[in-house]
């Protein structure tokens, strides 16, 4: 394989692992928010801790419910 294949090819390979590590981290993510809604505690502390928009805090309570859903 000549060079430049090779480079577009460990590019790749680097872009496919780090999606694999953002996934594993949204999901912890998902995984902590509900920790803490269901510990009861305040919610907009929640996002501030998460440092999430208002939108982006509803997206990962959607998934996260989501994702119970399917798992029931």
């Amino acid at each position: 394989m000549d060079e430049p294949l090779v480079q577009v090819w460990a590019a790749a390979a680097d872009l496919e692992s780090l999606a694999a590590d953002v996934d594993r981290a949204t999901l912890g993510l998902d995984i902590a928010i509900a920790d803490a809604i269901a510990a009861e505690r305040d919610v907009t502390e929640i996002r501030a801790a998460a440092n999430l928009t208002e939108v982006e805090f509803q997206d990962r309570i959607d998934a996260a419910r989501d994702r119970a859903v399917l798992m029931e």
